[in-house]
């Protein structure tokens, strides 16, 4: 599998929903505190479940979005090369769509409280 885009919402500084492509070969330049590293964690936080290098706090909650009573943030990765089927274990081929693991737009998504 390889990563094509990030989602992020509410995450950070990135209020609303924001999508984020990746190539073969992606970098990230700007200033200082503009979002960089927060892309970075938040794919440590979405593959690592907020048990990776990076925890989850309450922080990572978009200021705007909590003051306007939005309570949670959402993290979701596109994926491409996705192979159609995934075993579990010896006896349990499935793929992820059967899982239930991906939403209308293919892309696996967490929502952190």
């Amino acid at each position: 599998m390889k990563i094509e885009k990030i989602i992020l919402e509410n995450f950070r500084a990135f209020q609303d929903k924001q999508e984020i492509s990746f190539n073969n070969f992606t970098t990230f330049i700007g200033k200082n505190d503009q979002g960089k590293s927060s892309v970075l964690e938040a794919l440590d936080i979405f593959i690592n479940d907020g048990k990776g290098a990076v925890k989850i706090e309450a922080g990572d909650l978009n200021v705007t979005a909590k003051n306007n009573g939005i309570d949670e943030f959402r993290i979701g990765i596109v994926f491409t090369d996705i192979t159609e089927q995934v075993t579990i274990d010896s006896t349990n081929p499935t793929n992820l769509k059967e899982e239930y693991l991906l939403n209308k737009d293919g892309a696996i998504q967490k929502i952190f409280f």
